[in-house]
């Protein structure tokens, strides 16, 4: 018996040092691809970016506002690590991992949207995070938000709901298979078109929208913009385009723009309000009510970096 119990014992460790060592080539094949998104988080943690103009935000950023025109206007190099379906808490978490690879930046423009500073919930394209765990910032933010803990203590277990990504990380780390690259210094945008079938839907479903703010995520944005003016980073709040039609379903709209305003002016950060800006009026530039297209986004980041080329030195 005990000697079955042994056989069973290494056997398991046998399996275990299998499994660990296929996550670390996983984690390694993963870190140098352009799959699913992991270009950027890679560009991150290789230091490959160092901007001068950084951009963050959500969705909001990452599909509207393009750095090759903001680099072309201000003679700068700029880079958008933009995060879809994220408050700044997470965004928050991704700057300072930024900022233990690559040099602080000159500028940061923080995209604002009416729920950026809400608290992360869940976790969207959760597949993202996972070669990055071994980062302090990021695995205490995601295990917040509902990453298992036990990762940390057993990684082979991480991609256990993504099997797809072995294949992905395996093909990568031996060569296989390269993806092509599908974004421009993180921004990535959308050619797609209005759909006004499916605005109707989320006018009938949604009355009216409200602000959601949270004070955890505040105090985060509290201590970045401390940090910026410590480190004389020039910050600049940008709240990007909305179709009006969209905006007119907003709760204490000025009230919220208001308060974000007094927010920017107590830390000396910019802020540049476009949610009445002629963008605004122009359906052919959005895919829906919140988000430009790619032709919509040319537009706006054309006017964006108009703007900044009057604060920007």
């Amino acid at each position: 018996m005990k000697r079955f119990l042994l056989h069973v014992f290494a056997f398991c460790v046998l399996i275990a040092g299998l499994l660990f060592v296929i996550t670390q080539i996983t984690d390694r094949g993963l870190r140098h691809s352009n799959y699913s998104g992991f270009r950027v988080w890679n560009d991150i943690r290789n230091g490959a970016i160092n901007a001068d103009v950084l951009i963050q935000g959500s969705s909001h950023s990452w599909v509207q506002i393009d750095p090759h025109i903001l680099d072309t206007a201000l003679h700068t190099d700029s880079y958008n690590i933009g995060m879809d379906g994220y408050s700044f808490d997470v965004q928050y978490a991704r700057y300072r991992m930024y900022r233990e690879y690559n040099r602080k930046p000159k500028m940061i423009v923080q995209v604002l949207d009416y729920f950026v500073f809400n608290k992360t919930t869940s976790l969207f394209d959760k597949h993202q995070f996972l070669p990055y765990l071994d980062n302090g910032y990021i695995n205490d933010e995601v295990t917040q938000v509902g990453m298992p803990a036990y990762y940390h203590y057993l990684p082979f277990l991480k991609y256990q709901e993504n099997p797809e990504y072995i294949d992905v990380g395996l093909r990568e780390f031996f060569d296989v298979k390269h993806w092509p690259l599908t974004v421009y210094k993180g921004f990535q945008g959308q050619d797609r078109h209005w759909d006004q079938s499916q605005f109707d839907n989320f006018r009938h479903n949604f009355k009216y929208i409200t602000p959601e703010l949270s004070d955890e995520t505040l105090n985060d944005a509290y201590r970045f913009l401390d940090s910026c003016r410590k480190e004389d980073i020039k910050v600049v709040f940008v709240f990007t385009p909305h179709y009006y039609q969209f905006s007119q379903m907003v709760a204490y709209k000025s009230k919220y723009i208001q308060f974000l305003k007094d927010i920017a002016s107590r830390y000396g950060a910019a802020f540049f309000d476009f949610t009445n800006d002629s963008i605004c009026y122009h359906k052919d530039y959005y895919y829906n009510g919140t988000h430009l297209n790619k032709w919509g986004a040319t537009a706006f980041s054309l006017k964006l970096a108009d703007s900044l080329k009057t604060i920007y030195k």
